[in-house]
C-alpha cells in the first residue's frame, strides 16, 4: 500500500512536469477512476467512448491543471481522490448526455430510413406514412424518442436508462403520447405497456 506522503511526493513532483510521477498516479487511481465512471455511466449505450476513456480524459485534465498550478488545496491523496471524483463525474455526466443527444438524432434518422425498409412488426399495423404523420403530432424530440424506443419493443425500464429520466416519467410520456395519438389512431392500432 502506498502511504500519504508518497502520494504527496507523487504529487509535487507531478507539479514539475515529471512524467514518472504521472505514471504512478495513473497506475494508482485509473481502477478507482474506471469503476466511478462505469457506475455513473450504468447501462447506458455506449458509443465511441466508454469508463476507461472517461478516466483517461478526466486524468489528463487533472494534469494538465496540476502542472499550471490550477489546484492550490491539492496536498495529499484525500484531495487528489477528491479532484479527480469531480472531474470524472462531469466528464461522465456529459458523456451520458451526449449519447442521450446521439439517440435522439439516431431516432430521427431511423424516422427518415422508414421510407427505405420493411416495418418491423410493431410498425405492421400503420403504414408509413401514417406513421411518419403520428411522429409530427409529437412536437418534442423526447416524445418522439419514448415513443420510438416502445414500438421497438424497449420496457419502460430501458426507456428510462435510455433517456436518463425515471420510469414515472416514462409513463407520464408515454400517456401524453397516448392522448396525442388516440384521436389519430384506429381502434386496432395502440402503444400499450
Amino acid at each position: 500500500m502506498v502511504d500519504n506522503e508518497t502520494i504527496s511526493q507523487w504529487l509535487d513532483q507531478l507539479k514539475l512536469g515529471n512524467d514518472q510521477a504521472v505514471q504512478e498516479l495513473w497506475d494508482r487511481y485509473q481502477y478507482r477512476q474506471m469503476g466511478l465512471a462505469r457506475k455513473l455511466l450504468g447501462d447506458a449505450p455506449r458509443g465511441a467512448a466508454d469508463e476507461e476513456d472517461v478516466a483517461l480524459s478526466a486524468f489528463n485534465s487533472f494534469c494538465i491543471r496540476a502542472a499550471e498550478g490550477r489546484f492550490p488545496q491539492l496536498e495529499d491523496r484525500d484531495d487528489l481522490w477528491k479532484i479527480l471524483a469531480t472531474i470524472t463525474v462531469r466528464k461522465a455526466s456529459r458523456l451520458a448526455r451526449r449519447e442521450r443527444r446521439r439517440k435522439v438524432a439516431d431516432v430521427g434518422q431511423s424516422l427518415e430510413d422508414l421510407s427505405d425498409h420493411q416495418p418491423r412488426p410493431e410498425f405492421a399495423a400503420v403504414s408509413k406514412q401514417e406513421m411518419r404523420r403520428l411522429f409530427e403530432l409529437l412536437d418534442d424530440d423526447l416524445l418522439r424518442l419514448v415513443a420510438y424506443c416502445k414500438l421497438e419493443g424497449e420496457t419502460n425500464a430501458q426507456i428510462a436508462e435510455t433517456i436518463g429520466k425515471s420510469v414515472p416519467t416514462v409513463e407520464r410520456k408515454l400517456r401524453t403520447i397516448r392522448q396525442l395519438w388516440s384521436a389519430e389512431v384506429s381502434h386496432d392500432g395502440n402503444l400499450e405497456d
